[in-house]
């Protein structure tokens, strides 16, 4: 079970600090702004397992923290492999409603997988940058080669 992440313990998540609630999201493929991080959702240990966006539509919706990566250059979560226009495929999350639950989570695992695999674009690569995911040789020098918070799930 997740639960959202108090302010006041956002320092205290596994693996060391880890605020990124107001900071851009930005996709990858396409370099645009896709939202901001209103929420994380965190599990028992304390590992941030989701990240709630609100996108640039207006919409909520929660992103595996394993999918994002931080810029190594300031307050910005990149996520490779999306165009900003395929976030708006992911189920609309009420942050309202609570965390999901094992069943939710399951089903919203499965809606980002459908999400990223519609066809997309080439990643617009900046000058000496590698795969889109963030990761190989050459990889791109915005990201911060481990994920969010520490976390070494991808």
């Amino acid at each position: 079970m997740v639960a959202l992440v108090a302010e006041a313990e956002a320092g205290e998540l596994a693996r060391g600090p880890c605020e990124l609630r107001g900071w851009e999201a930005r996709t990858l493929v396409d370099d645009r702004a896709a939202g901001r991080v209103r929420a994380l959702l965190a599990d028992p240990s304390g590992a941030v397992r989701w990240l709630a966006l609100t996108l640039a539509s207006g919409r909520c919706v929660l992103l595996p923290a394993g999918q994002a990566r931080a810029d190594r250059a300031g307050p910005c979560v990149w996520i490779p492999g999306f165009a900003a226009d395929q976030l708006e495929l992911l189920p609309a999350y009420d942050p309202g409603a609570g965390p999901p639950d094992a069943v939710q989570e399951r089903a919203l695992l499965a809606a980002f997988s459908a999400a990223l695999l519609r066809e997309r674009p080439a990643p617009a690569e900046p000058a000496g940058a590698g795969g889109a995911d963030g990761s190989g040789p050459g990889a791109d020098p915005r990201l911060d080669a481990a994920t969010l918070c520490g976390d070494e799930r991808a």
